[in-house]
C-alpha cells in the first residue's frame, strides 16, 4: 500500500463514519455526495431557503408577477443567474456569463435569483427548474445551463439567440471591455 493510501485510510478511519469516504485506486480519498456534511448541509440550507422563497413569492404573488412580466416584456435576453454577471455566485453561473459573452449576446438582463427570497419562489414557480441559470428569450423560457453548454458546443447560440442581439459596436463582433 502506497504512502498515499495508509494516509488516507487514517483519515477515513479518523472519521469513525462508515461509508463516508472511500479511497479511488489512485489512492485518493472520494466522499459520497450522499454522507459529505458541506454538501448535505448546503443542500438542505438552499431547500430551506427555497421553500421559503416559494412561501413569500405565494404571499406576494401579484406584486412579484406585475414585476417580473414587465422585466421579461421590456427586455429580449434575461438571465436568471446566482449573483450578478459582475459576481457570479456559482460555477455554473461563471460558465454561463462566459458563454454568453463569447456568444456576444448584448444587450442582456441579469437577474440574481437570491437577491431576495420571494425572486427565487418566482424563479422556483415559473421554471420548473430547481437551480439558476436560466436563459428567457423573448419573455418565455429558452433554455438551461445544459442547454447552453450543448449550444455553445455545437456553436449555434448566437444563431439561436439571434443576430440582432450581437453586438454593433465601434469594433463590431466585439464586446467592450468596460463602460464607464
Amino acid at each position: 500500500m502506497s504512502t498515499v493510501s495508509r494516509i488516507g485510510l487514517r483519515a477515513c478511519s479518523a472519521l469513525r463514519a462508515p461509508g463516508y469516504c472511500k479511497l479511488s485506486a489512485s489512492g485518493i480519498r472520494q466522499f459520497s455526495t450522499a454522507t459529505d456534511p458541506l454538501l448535505a448541509s448546503a443542500s438542505t440550507e438552499y431547500d430551506r431557503v427555497k421553500k421559503l422563497g416559494v412561501e413569500m413569492y405565494h404571499a406576494q404573488k401579484q406584486e412579484v408577477d406585475s414585476e417580473m412580466s414587465k422585466l421579461l416584456s421590456e427586455n429580449k435576453l434575461i438571465v436568471f443567474l446566482e449573483g450578478s454577471v459582475d459576481k457570479p455566485k456559482s460555477e455554473v453561473s461563471l460558465n454561463t456569463v462566459k458563454i454568453l459573452t463569447q456568444a456576444q449576446a448584448v444587450p442582456i438582463t441579469s437577474v440574481d435569483v437570491l437577491a431576495h427570497p420571494a425572486i427565487l419562489g418566482w424563479f422556483v414557480t415559473k421554471t420548473n427548474k430547481a437551480r439558476a441559470p436560466v436563459l428567457f428569450k423573448n419573455g418565455s423560457f429558452f433554455a438551461d445551463y445544459e442547454d447552453l453548454i450543448s449550444f455553445h458546443n455545437a456553436d449555434t447560440l448566437s444563431s439561436k439567440i439571434g443576430a440582432d442581439t450581437l453586438s454593433k459596436g465601434t469594433f463590431p463582433g466585439e464586446l467592450p471591455i468596460g463602460s464607464w
